[in-house]
């Protein structure tokens, strides 16, 4: 059952948290968001809730010529490609079996996708958000969360970014103008 408030987890997949994936991540900042993304998960299990885990998947039948060119022209390599080892999720955080996953093809984690649906036949009106980049599809799916009216919370321990001058900044425009910044062990889920 996704229950109120629903838990999202953005890209935290291994191409984006290892250092063996496509991106070589060494960043301790990504490293610690998975570990204690890990704890709230199994916190949010236990309450008798269902996480959303969301994935990111590159293809060329759903990447568009500016998604291509923006990958070249800034000489970067284009992660969690169809098939690969780096579309899963960071072992530590699953799936489990009954885990809602929604595959997106953008930065947001609703364009494009049955996460509102989701959220929406689930009465959830308010929204925790994790994952990886901080300043990328976290921030994105944050403000599309919010422009649809949920009521969202980041704990800032429970994300992580590859340009760490990126991280404040952008948990300082959310606290701004797009919802609560916290620590994870502020956040508590009652039973359901």
């Amino acid at each position: 059952m996704i229950a109120d408030p629903a838990l999202i987890v953005v890209d935290m997949q291994r191409d984006f948290c290892d250092p063996d994936g496509a991106l070589e991540v060494e960043a301790a900042d990504v490293h610690s968001a998975v570990a204690a993304t890990g704890d709230l998960l199994e916190r949010y299990r236990e309450s008798g809730r269902t996480p959303i885990l969301v994935r990111t998947i590159h293809d060329p039948d759903v990447d568009s010529d500016a998604w291509h060119d923006m990958y070249e022209r800034n000489d970067r390599t284009k992660p969690c490609k169809r098939g690969t080892e780096g579309v899963a999720f960071a072992p530590e955080l699953g799936p489990a079996e009954d885990d809602v996953v929604v595959t997106k093809h953008r930065y947001d984690a609703f364009y494009g996708t049955a996460l509102d649906t989701y959220l929406s036949a689930n009465d959830v009106s308010r929204v925790v958000v994790c994952g990886v980049a901080t300043n990328v599809c976290v921030d994105t799916t944050v403000r599309a969360a919010f422009v649809r009216d949920y009521d969202v919370t980041v704990p800032e321990d429970c994300v992580g970014t590859h340009d760490a001058e990126q991280r404040d900044p952008t948990l300082a425009n959310v606290e701004a103008y797009f919802g609560d910044v916290r620590q994870s062990t502020d956040i508590s889920f009652d039973p359901v």
